[in-house]
């Protein structure tokens, strides 16, 4: 282990601010806030390379449960969407009232952020255009369902699902951290168009 390693490979704690060196946050700051924690990457060097900068604001202090996300490098289209998601439904220090949180502005809510990241991934690979804008039609018309899920050694969780007819075209899952997870059914959203949702 070197100098650095040694001296400089963990966490520095004062009042509300706590400073992580070289270590697996890759230089970065933590902000403990009222009801969240505001958390930036430094623009240092780290295992010998340059980590793309992000800015986030969380109520646990991770970026899968952000609210405000800035750093395009180090984020992938599902987290910006689902990051936009929370914000609409939670604000963006999760200062919205739970009267915000209703089975039907979640539902609507939900519809806005598939849609959305079905046309950022469109935008990014190149998609047919055409097929595009069925699959965004589909998804505007699509009927809601809405379960919730509590198992044993897991997180509970709402899923939202989305049908045309009988047929499902996909979840969204959302668990009580305000983790988001999207999930497409392969007959709407097959990999000959979509490759990148199943990397």
């Amino acid at each position: 282990m070197n100098w650095i390693d040694k001296h400089l490979g963990g966490h520095w704690k004062l009042g509300p601010f706590c400073l992580y060196g070289q270590n697996a946050m890759h230089w970065a700051i933590e902000i403990k806030l009222a009801r969240c924690y505001l958390c930036f990457r430094l623009p240092l060097r780290c295992f010998g390379q340059w980590w793309p900068l992000y800015l986030y604001i969380s109520h646990n202090a991770t970026p899968s449960s952000a609210t405000l996300l800035l750093g395009k490098r180090a984020s992938s289209i599902e987290d910006r969407v689902a990051t936009k998601f929370r914000r609409k439904l939670l604000g963006v220090f999760y200062n919205k009232p739970d009267t915000e949180r209703t089975e039907s502005i979640i539902k609507s809510r939900t519809r806005e952020m598939l849609i959305e990241y079905v046309e950022q991934h469109a935008r990014t690979f190149d998609t047919d255009a055409e097929y595009l804008a069925e699959m965004v039609d589909d998804l505007r018309k699509a009927q809601i369902h809405t379960c919730d899920y509590s198992e044993p050694d897991e997180q509970p969780y709402t899923q939202v699902s989305f049908y045309k007819n009988t047929q499902k075209l996909g979840d969204v899952n959302i668990f009580e951290s305000n983790l988001v997870r999207i999930h497409f059914h392969q007959t709407f959203v097959p990999p000959t168009q979509f490759p990148q949702l199943y990397n």
